[in-house]
């Protein structure tokens, strides 16, 4: 497995640059094996997707969950994997919650790979990838 650091740049589908620096490993499986729901989005945003962490961990907690999870459930994940600690503090946990509010999650229920309902704050599989085991 080799190890490259990824540097991106882009407009997401409602015109926000969006810049990140994310190590990703290159392995001949692909990314199916951990996110299965990434099958149905085309290549160019499948990278765009996996090259933030934070999206990569919003993957990993809808994937865990059988039914609809909260923002703030996963903001409190990535804040605990951020941070390192199982008791994040509010605030971060708040910051978080807004940055995916505003910028990862449209970007990934406008490239299909989850459902995201910025009145309720839910997320979800969307319909069109499905829960795959």
């Amino acid at each position: 497995m080799h190890l490259i650091v990824c540097t991106t740049a882009f407009q997401s589908p409602k015109g926000i640059t969006d810049y990140h620096s994310a190590p990703m490993a290159q392995s001949s499986s692909g990314p199916f094996d951990e996110y299965p729901m990434l099958r149905c989005v085309p290549p160019s945003d499948r990278h765009r997707l996996m090259a933030s962490r934070r999206r990569r961990l919003v993957l990993e907690v809808v994937a865990e969950h059988e039914e609809t999870v909260h923002l703030r459930e996963i903001a409190t994940h990535i804040a605990s994997a951020e941070s390192e600690t199982d008791t994040p503090d509010g605030k971060t946990v708040n910051q978080i919650a807004v940055d995916l509010h505003h910028t990862h999650l449209p970007y990934m229920a406008a490239c299909d790979a989850i459902s995201y309902d910025p009145d309720t704050h839910l997320v979800d599989i969307t319909p069109k990838t499905g829960h795959l085991e």
